[in-house]
Parts: structure tokens; C-alpha cells; sequence
């Protein structure tokens, strides 16, 4: 898969979450799914994209015991710990009744002193993917041979040919540490 394809399906499914899934749902799922994937060393970018289509629809796992951020970001125990430190953030800044605050994608610091800029599921994967992929918000698309960016509402500008960088890049398998870097992108990345 290229990062062109990735990214239109990404979006795609971005468009697909319900506007009712909150992001603590969202990650609730997410965590459920994870822990069938335990034993994975590796993704494709498809992978990832199901795994992320199983979350829609898999039942959430408990709320986790409140937990730090890791020191690492390299295995399966250290994404879980990101997703539970996520999830008392989310649910401390719930409480403290900052969570729904107006102006909030212009950044949050939860109580425990962690920044925040994205709150849905969608914005959360879109800027995501695009710190972990450098930029992937930015890439050239093509669709029917016309070339065009997307910004982050969705948004398409198309290009002249002199500006389009057209040529999609195949992506490589990735470990649990660019899953664990998408994961903190998500609530990192503007």
C-alpha cells in the first residue's frame, strides 16, 4: 500500500466514526482490540486500518487504573500504558470540566500536566498519522490523475502539475513503536 492509498483510507474511515464515539470510547475499544494483536511484531499500513475498523464496532475494555506515560514506546505493554495515561487524562480533564471546553483544539493541559490538542477519534488518527508519517496531511493525492492536498478539515486544493509531487511511496511494515508514536502524535500533534 502507498502512503497515498493509506492516507484516502484513513480519511475515509475518519469520516466513517460516529460523531457520538467519544475519544474515551474510541481508545476503550481500541485497547480491547490491541490485546488481540499481543503477539504481532508487525503491521502493514492494512493492518493498522483494520485494526482501527475492529474499534468501531469491538466492545470496550474496562477503564483501566489510572497509569503514567511510559519511558519507552517500544512494545505492546508500553502502547497499553500510553492508551490507559491517555484515558486518565481524558477522564481527569472530564472532572475538572475542561474537556468540553470551548477553544480546546487550541490545546489543553490536563490536570496531571499533560497537553492536549485532539479530541475526536478523527482528529485524533489524522494528526497521528501525520506526525508519525511526516506530514501525510500534506501529501500530493491523486484521484482520477488530478493531484491535490487535503488540509485538516477535509478540505481539497488542487495543485497545477509544476506543483504536485504525484509519485505515492510504498510503505513499510511497522513494530509497535510507530503504533505507540501514532498514539501520542494523536493527542500531541496540532
Amino acid at each position: 500500500m502507498t502512503n497515498h492509498e493509506f492516507f484516502r483510507q484513513l480519511l475515509r474511515f475518519c469520516d466513517s466514526v460516529p460523531e457520538d464515539l467519544s475519544l474515551v470510547d474510541f481508545l476503550l475499544r481500541l485497547r480491547s482490540v490491541l490485546h488481540a494483536e499481543r503477539s504481532r511484531s508487525a503491521f502493514t499500513p492494512g493492518d493498522l486500518l483494520a485494526i482501527l475498523e475492529r474499534s468501531l464496532v469491538a466492545a470496550p475494555a474496562p477503564m483501566p487504573a489510572p497509569a503514567d506515560y511510559p519511558q519507552t514506546e517500544a512494545t505492546f505493554d508500553d502502547v497499553i500504558a500510553i492508551i490507559d495515561a491517555q484515558l486518565c487524562d481524558l477522564v481527569e480533564m472530564d472532572r475538572a470540566g475542561t474537556l468540553n471546553k470551548k477553544g480546546r483544539e487550541f490545546g489543553l493541559t490536563s490536570p496531571r500536566g499533560n497537553h492536549w490538542y485532539n479530541f475526536t477519534p478523527g482528529a485524533y488518527l489524522e494528526c497521528g498519522a501525520s506526525g508519525v508519517w511526516d506530514g501525510i496531511m500534506d501529501v500530493h493525492l491523486l484521484d482520477g490523475g488530478n493531484a491535490f492536498t487535503i488540509d485538516m478539515e477535509g478540505e481539497t486544493t488542487p495543485l497545477s502539475a509544476d506543483d504536485a509531487n504525484t509519485t505515492p511511496e510504498a510503505m513499510e511494515p511497522f513494530g509497535w513503536e510507530t503504533v505507540a508514536a501514532l498514539l501520542e502524535n494523536g493527542r500531541l500533534r496540532e
